[in-house]
């Protein structure tokens, strides 16, 4: 399930802890996790250096560290920053000089640096700024992970994340909050919150029950029979709208669920036999009995094929009305209820090709 606040700055920009550049009273704060040996962390210092020109105090600027995963030299130059802050306070101007030092360091380049700016020699008398100044980074690396910052740079506006480019027009109608930004903030926002695809769902059944009854019913239908497809010259592949979202589409969807699926029964809460073995008797039953109904209340004859369609569960409605419920479905039951009806699926195909097709071709 998706984590609604997984794009919120966390722990939140605090001006006693944070590195902060710019007015406290500032209406806008932009704060980037970044690396000194990222090149796009780099390309970035030049476009906030321009920003901070262009907002003036408006803007307060702050810096986290987010070093590159197994990149000795930007864990070493994070740590050499807060080093510098922890000693002599001297935070920013070691920020720049390493912004203009790298992304690729040479071994001198940090003791270069250090002794430009005064830095007093890192020795056992300093050891509590040598450990107070791994603590910091690894308190940024931390706040990163949890805040989803997983490349550099990434970029919060006000506590959020910012999601587009950082170009410098871009990121300055992101820190302005135009109208497209704001539009675009919506619909991400939308799209994080779990129930979503939940309501999506419901508005979009009422929406097709209204419409298969209006007067442009007719109409509707045929549209979703136009040919969409790929030409090149003689040869060409088509097929009907509706056609591209059921094969196409839920051929998509059923991957992801199905990958879900996939990863509790191998390493997840369906791993063993005993607990994988609920769902898929449960997926069985909930077929078998369906089916056992139908064929004792119709009686034989060309309807009694039909046994097939109650065995069927929905898998999208499911799955929906699971995450429409969000929190309030436990994790072992949502995972037991998805697991049920991806088994059923599965049994659903193995029915039509056995007893619906022509032929089955192994």
């Amino acid at each position: 399930m998706r984590d609604a606040h997984a794009h919120k700055l966390k722990p939140p920009m605090n001006a006693q802890h944070d590195h902060v550049l710019g007015n406290d009273r500032a209406q806008i704060t932009l704060l980037e996790y970044g690396s000194y040996t990222c090149p796009f962390c780099h390309a970035a210092h030049e476009v906030i250096a321009d920003l901070r020109d262009r907002f003036g105090d408006r803007l307060r600027y702050v810096f986290r560290h987010r070093p590159t995963t197994d990149d000795a030299d930007a864990l070493r130059a994070a740590r050499l920053a807060e080093y510098a802050h922890a000693t002599t306070g001297e935070f920013w101007e070691t920020h720049d000089a390493l912004m203009k030092r790298g992304p690729s360091f040479k071994p001198q380049d940090f003791e270069e640096v250090a002794q430009a700016l005064g830095l007093p020699a890192p020795d056992t008398t300093r050891q509590a700024a040598l450990d107070e100044a791994e603590l910091r980074v690894q308190q940024d690396i931390d706040s990163a992970l949890a805040s989803g910052a997983l490349f550099t740079p990434t970029f919060f506006i006000n506590n959020r994340r910012y999601e587009g480019p950082w170009d410098e027009n871009s990121l300055s109608e992101a820190l302005l909050g135009s109208l497209g930004q704001r539009v675009q903030s919506a619909a991400l926002d939308f799209a994080r919150w779990a129930p979503s695809t939940g309501v999506l769902l419901l508005i979009m059944s009422i929406a097709a029950v209204i419409v298969a009854n209006a007067p442009f019913g007719p109409a509707f239908d045929a549209w979703w029979n136009t040919p969409v497809g790929l030409r090149l010259g003689d040869a060409a592949f088509n097929l009907p709208l509706r056609e591209w979202i059921n094969e196409g589409l839920l051929t998509i969807f059923f991957l992801v669920v199905g990958l879900e699926i996939k990863r509790e029964f191998t390493v997840g809460r369906l791993a063993t036999r005993r607990s994988a073995a609920l769902p898929v008797v449960a997926s069985i039953g909930g077929m078998l009995v369906p089916a056992l109904i139908y064929l004792l209340a119709v009686s034989s004859g060309p309807l009694s094929m039909g046994w097939a369609i109650p065995t069927t569960t929905d898998t999208a409605f499911a799955v929906a009305l699971i995450a429409l419920l969000g929190r309030r479905v436990p994790v072992e039951l949502r995972v037991f209820l998805t697991a049920a009806v991806i088994v059923d699926d599965l049994v659903a195909i193995a029915i039509v090709a056995v007893f619906y097709s022509g032929a089955v071709h192994l």
